[in-house]
This record gives C-alpha cells, sequence and structure tokens, in this order.
C-alpha cells in the first residue's frame, strides 16, 4: 500500500491532469484561497457545476450563491482559518469542517459540506487554504425532515458511550424531561427521572441491553425536572463488538396524552363491557350485513352458547333464531330495514338454553355515522316472560270475569276499549267507532251523569285517588243496564294535569234486581216483625191479665175458705197458676230483647256502665257479703248497643250474687282487655262453679239451670248470649265447680 501512495504521488507532481481527475469527480467543487485575499480564491468548475452552471461559464460572484443568514457566520470561519497571525507550526495539517446552504441555479437551495486545511509556506509559496465541497442537500434535506417530525412526534436522541461513559441528550430528549438545556445526566442520574414503580424496570432492561445485546422499547412514566408525571416510550439499541457493548442508543417519545387516552379508553372499555356483559338484556352488534360482531354476556349464558358458536355468522343463522324458519326470514327483513336506518322493535320468541322458548322485546337499533351512513346495528332483547304470562292471566281474568276496560287519554279525548265494554251495552265496538269520551258520557242515564262526572272530577282534583261507583247506561235495544264502574288516573303531566286515565266497567244488573228484591222483602219483613211485636204485646198483657185473674180469685177462696189451702187440688192449681206467671214474665222478656232494641251500636264509656250497675246492686250485694271490684280502666270505651251492654252488666252481676259460694270470702272481678281487634269484657267470680262437662253444651240454652236456687229460671244466659251475637260478639266461658266462673263478652273494637 505505501508503495503505490508514493507512486500516486510521484504521478501527481509529473501529470496535473492526474489531479484535475481527481479533483474533477471526487469533490462537488474545490477553492484554494490565499489567506491575504480572501475575497479573490481559485475555485474550480466542479463547483458551479454542482449549483448548476455550465462547465464553462458565466458564472456569478461567488459570495452570490450562498444563503445570506449563512454567509457572514461562513466568513467570519475563513477569516479565522486564515489568521495570518498564527505561525505556521501552530497550523500546520489542521482541518475544519462546515456546512453552509448555497442557492442552486434554478432557485433551490443546497447544502454543501466544506472540509478545509491550512497549507503552511512552502518555500516561496506564502500559506494558503485548501476548501473541498462535498453536496449533502439528500442528507440534510432528512435530518431537516427527520428532525422535525421528531419534533412533531416528540422524539428526542439519547446516547450511552461506555467506552467513555460520555452520555448525550438531543434537545428534544431534554424537552421531554422538562431539564435545562445543555443538561446532560450520567446514568444512573436518567434513570432516577423515572416513577419508583417503574425504575426497577428501566434498570433491568438498560443491564440487559448492557449484558446480553438484548434491545428494549417499552412505555414508562416518568417524573421529569420540574415534578411532573409523564408516560413515554423508551428505545434502546445496544452496539456490541465481540460480545462486548460499545454504546446503547435509542429514542424517548413523549407519550402523555396519547398514554392517557389510552388508559381512559382501556378503563372506559373495560366499563362499558363490564356493563354490557352484566345487563339482564340480551344485547349484541351487527355489521350492516347482519353479520354478528359481538354478543354479551347474557346473551349467551341464558342460551348455554360461547361465542365462538356465533361470531362472525349471520344473525338470523344463529341459534336463538332456529325456533322456526319464519321467525328467521323475519329477522333478516328487519336487518335489512335496520341497515337502510330505521329502528325496529317487535315482540319475538326466541330459544334459550334447551330449545326453551321465552318471549323478548326485541329492537335493532342503527348507529349513524357523520355522513347519516349506518355503521352499525345493535340488537337488544329484553325478556317478557312475566309480562306474556301476565297479560294472559289478565286475559282470562277479564273473560273470565266479563269486565269491560277503558283507556282515556285525556289530553285529547280519546278513549280506547276492549270488546267487552261495548257488548255491556249490546254494540259491536266497531259500531261505537269513532270513540270518545262522548261516547260514554252519551249512553249514560241523565239521573246518574252528575254523580259519575264528579267522581272523575274528584280523581282530576286529587280529591280521592281512585273512584267506584254505579250508574245505568242505554243498551242499544233501549233498556237501562245497570254498571259498576272503577277509573283511576295512571299518568300525570309534570304539572299534576291527568294525562291518561284508566278503568273498569262491569255489568251489574242482576245484582241491582236482586238488591231490589231483596229491599222489597226487608221492608216486608220490618212491617210483619211489628205486627208480630203488637201480637207479642197484646197475648202477653192479656195473658198476663188473666193469670193475674186466675191468682187473684184462687186468693180470694182461700180468704174465704182457709181450710181449702190444704186441698191437694187447691194446691196444684196455685203453683200452676204461679208457673204461668213466671212462663208469661220470661217470655216477655225473650220478646223484648229479639224484637224491642233497634238502636246502633256506638262507643260507650264501659267503666261508667259497670260502676252503674255495681252502684244499683250494692244493697243486694252487701247483704249476700258479695264484693264488687271494679278494674275497667277509666274513660276505657267499647262499641256496643247501649241497652244490651247495661243488661248484660246487670245479668252477669245478679248471677254473681245468686250463685256465690257460702263459706269463703266472695269476690266478682271486672276488667277489659283488647287482643288482636277485639274488646274483652272479663267477669270473673269464685263462686260455686258449673259442671262445664255436663252442662257446656246447652250453657246457653233457654230454661236451662244448673244450681238448686229459688229464683233460678235460665233465662239470664239465653238472652245475654242472644244479645251479644247481635252485636258481632261471643261469649267465653272457663268455670269449675267450687271453684268460680270466668264469663269474656267479646266484642269487635
Amino acid at each position: 500500500m505505501n508503495d503505490l501512495r508514493a507512486d500516486l504521488y510521484t504521478r501527481l507532481q509529473a501529470d496535473a491532469k492526474i489531479f484535475d481527475f481527481l479533483q474533477g469527480v471526487a469533490l462537488d467543487g474545490f477553492w484554494y484561497v490565499d489567506p491575504a485575499s480572501l475575497d479573490a480564491p481559485w475555485i474550480n468548475p466542479r463547483f458551479w457545476v454542482t449549483l448548476g452552471y455550465s462547465h464553462e461559464g458565466p458564472w456569478p460572484e461567488w459570495p452570490e450563491v450562498f444563503d445570506t443568514q449563512d454567509y457572514t457566520p461562513f466568513q467570519g470561519l475563513l477569516h479565522q482559518w486564515a489568521a495570518v497571525s498564527t505561525p505556521d507550526s501552530e497550523v500546520e495539517g489542521k482541518r475544519f469542517e462546515h456546512v453552509i446552504r448555497c442557492q442552486h441555479k434554478m432557485g433551490k437551495s443546497l447544502w454543501l459540506r466544506c472540509k478545509g486545511q491550512i497549507l503552511p509556506a512552502w518555500g516561496e509559496l506564502p500559506r494558503r487554504l485548501l476548501l473541498a465541497y462535498t453536496d449533502v442537500t439528500e442528507f440534510k434535506e432528512k435530518e431537516i425532515l427527520l428532525t422535525h417530525c421528531n419534533t412533531e412526534a416528540k422524539i428526542g436522541y439519547w446516547e450511552v458511550n461506555l467506552q467513555n461513559n460520555i452520555i448525550f441528550w438531543s434537545e428534544m430528549t431534554r424537552i421531554i424531561h422538562e431539564a435545562p438545556s445543555g443538561y446532560s445526566p450520567n446514568v444512573q442520574a436518567g434513570i432516577d427521572f423515572f416513577d419508583p414503580l417503574y425504575k426497577p424496570v428501566i434498570t433491568e432492561l438498560y443491564e440487559q441491553a448492557v449484558q446480553e445485546g438484548k434491545p428494549y422499547s417499552t412505555d414508562l412514566l416518568l417524573i421529569t425536572a420540574l415534578g411532573n408525571k409523564k408516560w413515554t416510550r423508551a428505545i434502546g439499541i445496544p452496539e456490541m463488538r465481540d460480545g462486548v457493548c460499545q454504546r446503547i442508543y435509542g429514542t424517548f417519545q413523549d407519550i402523555d396524552e396519547a398514554k392517557r387516552n389510552q388508559l381512559a379508553r382501556e378503563e372506559s372499555e373495560r366499563k362499558f363491557k363490564g356493563i354490557f356483559d352484566s345487563t339482564f338484556a340480551f344485547i349484541g352488534l351487527l355489521n350492516p350485513e347482519g353479520i354478528l360482531l359481538e354478543a354479551n354476556h347474557t346473551a349467551l349464558s341464558m342460551a348455554g352458547l360461547s361465542s365462538e358458536d356465533v361470531i362472525g355468522k349471520p344473525f338470523w343463522d344463529c341459534y336463538w333464531w332456529q325456533i322456526s324458519a319464519e321467525t328467521q326470514q323475519h329477522l333478516k327483513q328487519n336487518v335489512l330495514r335496520a341497515a337502510q336506518g330505521h329502528e325496529v322493535t317487535y315482540e319475538v320468541e326466541v330459544w334459550i338454553a334447551h330449545k326453551t322458548p321465552i318471549t323478548i322485546l326485541f329492537s335493532l337499533r342503527p348507529v349513524l355515522g357523520d355522513e347519516g351512513q349506518v355503521l352499525f346495528i345493535v340488537p337488544e332483547g329484553r325478556p317478557i316472560q312475566d309480562i306474556v304470562e301476565a297479560r294472559r292471566r289478565y286475559k282470562s281474568v277479564l273473560e273470565a270475569t266479563q269486565v269491560g276496560t277503558w283507556e282515556w287519554h285525556v289530553s285529547n279525548g280519546t278513549l280506547l276499549l276492549n270488546e267487552r265494554w261495548a257488548e255491556i251495552i249490546g254494540y259491536r265496538l266497531e259500531e261505537l267507532m269513532p270513540i270518545s269520551f262522548e261516547t260514554w258520557e252519551s249512553n249514560v242515564h241523565p239521573e246518574d251523569l252528575v254523580l259519575a262526572k264528579q267522581m272523575v272530577e274528584d280523581c282530576f282534583t286529587q280529591k280521592r285517588e281512585h273512584y267506584e261507583v254505579d250508574f245505568r247506561m242505554r243498551h242499544k235495544q233501549g233498556h237501562w243496564v245497570w254498571v259498576q264502574a272503577t277509573g283511576k288516573v295512571v299518568s300525570w303531566t309534570a304539572d299534576q294535569q291527568p294525562l291518561i286515565m284508566c278503568g273498569t266497567h262491569q255489568e251489574i244488573t242482576a245484582r241491582k234486581n236482586d238488591e231490589a228484591e231483596i229491599l222489597h222483602l226487608f221492608n216486608l219483613s220490618q212491617v210483619q216483625n211489628e205486627r208480630l211485636n203488637n201480637f207479642a204485646h197484646i197475648v202477653s198483657h192479656n195473658l198476663r191479665s188473666h193469670t193475674f185473674s186466675i191468682q187473684g180469685l184462687l186468693e180470694v177462696l182461700l180468704l174465704d175458705h182457709p181450710e181449702f189451702s190444704k186441698n191437694k187440688v187447691i194446691k196444684m192449681l196455685t203453683r200452676a197458676s204461679q208457673n204461668l206467671t213466671a212462663t208469661i214474665a220470661d217470655l216477655t222478656d225473650v220478646v223484648a230483647s229479639d224484637v224491642l232494641v233497634t238502636e246502633d251500636k256506638r262507643e260507650l264509656d264501659l267503666h261508667a256502665v259497670v260502676s252503674k250497675n255495681i252502684e244499683s246492686m250494692s244493697a243486694l250485694a252487701e247483704k249476700s257479703q258479695v264484693q264488687l271490684i271494679n278494674r275497667v280502666p277509666k274513660s276505657a270505651s267499647v262499641k256496643a248497643i247501649p241497652a244490651y251492654l247495661d243488661s248484660l252488666t246487670l245479668n252477669f252481676i245478679t248471677n254473681a250474687i245468686k250463685y256465690c259460694a257460702p263459706d269463703r270470702e266472695r269476690v266478682l272481678t271486672i276488667s277489659l282487655d283488647r287482643v288482636e281487634g277485639f274488646d274483652r269484657i272479663c267477669f270473673a267470680d269464685n263462686g260455686l262453679g258449673i259442671d262445664l262437662k255436663k252442662y257446656g253444651h246447652k250453657l246457653f240454652d233457654m230454661y236451662q239451670t244448673f244450681h238448686n236456687h229459688a229464683e233460678a229460671r235460665g233465662i239470664g244466659l239465653y238472652m245475654t248470649n242472644n244479645q251479644v251475637k247481635s252485636m258481632g260478639g261471643c261469649i267465653d266461658v272457663v268455670s269449675e265447680v267450687d271453684k268460680g266462673t270466668t264469663f269474656w263478652v267479646i266484642l269487635p273494637s
């Protein structure tokens, strides 16, 4: 090699054409400059050819071809390089380099790299500058484009030279780290910029690159010099030689906005997916051709399917719709309608697991783009099997009860009726068309219309929640039928005006006729009862008069003939007369109990009633040494007929005195408690008691006595029981012979 070099140098000295060849083809321009006269360099023709001029000329003045912004700095560099005051020993062999922008003859800019060397004085020849130019326009333009792209994309360059531990950061890298201009960290300082969560990650990646030559590319969160958190994409490329890493270079890209948008989008997608899969409705996504792109978890699990079973198939061919060919064809037609931008909703039966049919409310909703084109179709199905079953049951109830239904849209007067509503008044529904509020109003009996309309108005003004009223309606054949109507406002406007009212009509003509017949019979029975009452009084009065006459005659006979008192027949006649008198008195009491009392029940002060009867019986109680105790709370009330409450209280007090025990302290306690809507009046004594096993089944029968007492007639408990029953109550009793008896009179509260 050294021999060839010496050979080339010899030829260059002998033949100048060789040098002309080299400087004409190996370079894009060549200057030879006298430092003492920088404005008059020798410029070879190749320089001008590079700038678009001909090889022979003419050529412009050389300063004119340089860019005005670059020329002044370049001229200063020339003066610096050519400084004649610097000794040759200091500049010999010294080289320099600069890139300058020039203007091509066609007007475009060219970038030339100028490489120069100072030639010291040689013999009689003074110091000179030798400048060689190379066209680097293509590389410079790519560099400018790359720098611009990196700036727009926020990409910075970095390099770590492991031979001299020098670290280079481009300006964009410093901007990303929000570090001051000129900042150059060491490796550890660069790693320390990363968030503590990601610092171990970048440390491991960097060590793998250095030790194993493994490149990396990852997204990491760093904390800038100003304390801001920022997402970056870090790329590192190791350069290995003989298994040893010489340097690592790569890029940092600011992806904070994109990354945060991505994370937000992923979070939104997770939420959407969660809602999409957790909703009870069947939801999916179709393309405009009807191909199923997505189906939610509900749609798949309810049918026992996996996504692979249905995704990518025409929707109408999927399992749910194979319930019938008609169902599939109908769906296919509706998908076509949705693809044209129409929303479709209808009820349909589909299959779920095990080919079980279920009714859904199904819809197809198109998703439109900015220009109105259909991008996707969203199918949605909501199970309404319960609603369908309820509708079927409701229809069955209406058919079974023969109830007519109506729905009144108050704002426009529209009235929706079912067929039965029309049948009640003898019409078919179409015969009443057009149907409105006047259809109802014109058929209601004039005498009933005012009350019916008032009921409706009360609902409108919210005086009542709903109404129920009976009125007559004109039948098609001309007669009147009775209708029981109900109604309720089911929908209101924002300002609380009635919007929709619904209700029913039920024919009750037969019931009304029965009620009229019952009323007639009731009135007749009242007249007959009155006659019976009069008859009972007459019979009682007349019989009592005759018995008194018989008794009087017997008394006169015995006064006139005392010896007759021992006559057996006279004794029997006297006892028969006395028994007849007692029987007539008892029957009079019974009639009075069953017939005469016509009062209604009302709230009565029980404590006062008990106190009054205890006071009236106090002399007899004192004589019999019976203690009467009133434990009814003051002002406690019960709902009863006054005469009956007074009678039964007096009867139980009288019985307690009459049948008291002779061998112990005698007590009657009267109290009150309330249990589940009933008042219980308690009469508890410690008297002779009753053998309920023996007499319990006939305790309240007439003429039943249970003790040998001179005044026992068997009428009191019979009358009391009838009185309590007539007030809607009953009597309960607990008794033990020689221990006492407790009666409870139980009345509705």
